[in-house]
C-alpha cells in the first residue's frame, strides 16, 4: 500500500487527474508487489483499469495492490485506488477512484529485456 498526491502535472479533464497517469501508477504498484515475490525482472503482460470516479488534482489517495494468485511465472494482481478512510471499521466514507487487474510475468534467465 502507498499514497499518491495528484498534481497539476497529471491534469486530464479540467481539475482532475489524467487517466494515463492513473494507469501508470497502477502499473507501477502491480510491478512492485509482484517483484517482491520473485526478486528478478518482471514485466507487465496485461493491465486493465476500471475508472470509477475522477480523482481531483491535489488529492492524496491510497494505492493498494496484492497478489491474487500465482501460476508458474504468472502473477495475477488486484489493484485499487481510493480515498483515505474516515471510518476504518465500516468503510462508510471510502471513495473508490479506480480498480484494476494486472498480469505480471517474471522473465526467465534467457530473456535480456
Amino acid at each position: 500500500m502507498g499514497h499518491v498526491l495528484t498534481s497539476d502535472t497529471n491534469v486530464g479533464p479540467p481539475k482532475y487527474a489524467h487517466g494515463g497517469a492513473i494507469a501508470a501508477v497502477m502499473d507501477d504498484a502491480a510491478g512492485r508487489v509482484a517483484y517482491e515475490g520473485v526478486e528478478k525482472p518482471i514485466r507487465t503482460a496485461k493491465l486493465e483499469v476500471n475508472y470509477r470516479n475522477p480523482i481531483p488534482l491535489l488529492k492524496t489517495v491510497v494505492v493498494e495492490s496484492w497478489v491474487e494468485r500465482v501460476e508458474g511465472r504468472k502473477y495475477y494482481i488486484k489493484l485499487e485506488i481510493y480515498s483515505n478512510l474516515l471510518n476504518n471499521a465500516t468503510n462508510k466514507n471510502k471513495v473508490i477512484y479506480a480498480e484494476g487487474e494486472a498480469l505480471m510475468v517474471s522473465l526467465n534467465n534467457k530473456a535480456n529485456l
